[in-house]
């Protein structure tokens, strides 16, 4: 079986070149999973700064999934699997989709060993997901073609199995329980 890093290579969809790596066009970057965490370690207790955490993961990722998108006529439910295909390659954990509501525009996706959230485990009081929640909700702003927000529900920082999300769209959202802590604006 071919692995997505290969495909990805057959499709000259990646390279390692002069100290970059590209990938779809949009240069990325390798970083140990403990920056992840120590950022998020360090934001924690200070809603107004996950936010931004949040917010600037979700738009540098509507901006770069927009780019490559436009090369390639996905329906959601492939662009979705496409997407959660590369976030496991990264790294992020294992994505599962547990619903997945097209015309309602709202969803569940469930993380299993999140590297964040496994490097916060009981050193917090809230979920700590939010660079993970920011990339889900530009991936599904683009999939909806819809402002779209995602909290966190269950975390395994905070002791669940595994880490679930919400996303719906942002207006319906922004009176969830959560949204005081997860999406509250600075």
């Amino acid at each position: 079986m071919v692995s997505l890093l290969e495909k990805l290579m057959l499709a000259r969809a990646i390279s390692f070149k002069d100290g970059n790596i590209t990938m779809f066009n949009n240069r990325i970057i390798m970083a140990p999973a403990e920056f992840f965490e120590d950022l998020t370690g360090y934001l924690s207790d200070s809603p107004g700064d996950t936010y931004k955490v949040y917010h600037s993961a979700k738009e540098s990722f509507k901006i770069v999934v927009s780019k490559d998108t436009r090369t390639y006529s996905f329906t959601v439910n492939d662009y979705l699997k496409w997407l959660t295909e590369i976030a496991e390659s990264a790294g992020w954990g294992m994505l599962t989709w547990e619903s997945l509501e097209k015309d309602a525009k709202s969803g569940i996706i469930k993380v299993e060993n999140s590297p964040i959230a496994q490097g916060l485990k009981g050193k917090t009081k809230l979920p700590v997901d939010h660079i993970v929640r920011g990339f889900i909700a530009g991936a599904v702003c683009i999939a909806f073609k819809e402002d779209m927000d995602v909290i966190e529900t269950e975390c395994q920082a905070l002791g669940a199995t595994s880490c679930k999300f919400v996303l719906k769209r942002a207006a319906e959202l922004a009176t969830a329980p959560e949204a005081a802590t997860q999406l509250k604006k600075p």
